[in-house]
C-alpha cells in the first residue's frame, strides 16, 4: 500500500544510524530499535517521525481523528543492568502505545523499564521538556530503546 510505504520512508528518514533497525511489526505497525540510545534520544526520533508525517500531509478523509494520517508512538527503554526480557520491553512499548492512542492519538508516550518497570512519563504536544527530564533521570546513556509507532490509520 502506498500510504504504508510513505510512512515507512518517514520513519527511515528519522532513524539514521547504521545500527538502528526499522521493521514492519504487523499490519500497519512498525518497530524501531535504537541500540545505545537514551530516553531523550528516543523521544527526539519519535518526534522526528511525527513531524515528518505531518509534513507529508497524507490525506485520510475517512478518519474521525484527523483529515491526515497521524502516528501515535509508544516508547519503552531499559538499561543493560535490568534483568528484564525483550518481551517485557515490547510489552511496555505496547502499553505506552495504547496510552498514546487512548489520550487522543498523534502523540508519543514514554515508559521506562529502568526501575521496576515504572511509568516514567508521557509527552504530549507541550510536555516534551518534562518527558526529556524524566527520561534523563531514569535512563542511562547506554540503554536500549524500542520506539513503536502505532497504526497510521484511525479505525474506520
Amino acid at each position: 500500500d502506498e500510504c504504508l510505504q510513505q510512512v515507512a520512508q518517514a520513519i527511515k528518514r528519522a532513524v539514521k544510524r547504521p545500527a538502528d533497525l526499522v521493521a514492519r511489526y504487523g499490519g500497519e505497525e512498525f518497530a524501531v530499535i535504537l541500540p545505545n540510545t537514551n530516553g531523550e534520544g528516543a523521544i527526539q526520533v519519535a518526534e522526528e517521525i511525527r513531524s515528518s508525517l505531518r509534513t507529508l500531509a497524507i490525506a485520510h478523509p475517512l478518519s474521525p481523528v484527523s483529515e491526515y494520517v497521524t502516528v501515535s508512538v509508544g516508547i519503552s527503554c531499559t538499561v543493560p543492568c535490568h534483568k528484564g526480557s525483550p518481551e517485557e520491553l515490547i510489552a511496555a512499548a505496547d502499553q505506552a502505545l495504547y496510552q498514546a492512542k487512548g489520550s487522543g492519538r498523534d502523540r508519543c508516550v514514554f515508559v521506562g523499564l529502568a526501575h521496576n518497570i515504572k511509568l516514567c512519563g508521557c509527552i504530549h504536544r507541550g510536555d516534551i521538556n518534562q518527558a526529556i527530564a524524566l527520561a534523563k533521570r531514569d535512563v542511562t546513556q547506554h540503554g536500549d530503546i524500542i520506539v513503536k509507532p502505532a497504526r497510521p490509520f484511525a479505525p474506520g
